[in-house]
């Protein structure tokens, strides 16, 4: 399947955002470097799996060492 790497990228983008704030409504404060690491995952699949473990998660903690911001 071709994508336009633009509409991808927007894609990519309103995960993030909702990654975001799915967490700050959940956690008091979502530290910078957690914002960043997440702003910096550019792979769709990874960014759906992030999302849908945020709805679930009882700590930011156990969210990034579940491997999401692994190389």
């Amino acid at each position: 399947m071709i994508t336009n790497p633009l509409i991808e990228r927007g894609r990519q983008r309103g995960i993030q955002e909702s990654i975001i704030r799915l967490l700050s409504y959940r956690f008091p404060k979502i530290p910078e470097d957690l914002q960043k690491k997440i702003s910096l995952l550019t792979d769709t699949q990874k960014l759906q799996n992030l999302l849908d473990a945020s709805i679930e998660v009882d700590s930011l903690e156990r969210l990034t060492s579940n491997g999401f911001f692994d190389e």
